[in-house]
């Protein structure tokens, strides 16, 4: 449970941090002819106290976006 948990509240701190490199949120209409936008995941598997877990780390169109380093 706690690896769910663990997972999902990462997964939104990345998409927080996605919308603050592209200056709008998922599905915004500012994001349309913006010249940078989202542009899908790239999957990862981090290691914890309590074992492995999936993330869909996003990336946007111009490769711009790097994700904070995960302890």
């Amino acid at each position: 449970m706690l690896k769910g948990l663990f997972s999902d509240i990462l997964q939104q701190i990345l998409e927080a941090e996605m919308d603050e490199h592209v200056e709008y949120e998922k599905h915004g209409v500012e994001g349309n002819n913006s010249g940078n936008s989202r542009n899908g995941y790239t999957g990862k598997n981090i290691k914890a106290r309590f074992g492995g877990t999936d993330i869909q780390v996003p990336w946007d169109r111009n490769e711009g976006f790097t994700s904070p380093p995960i302890c």
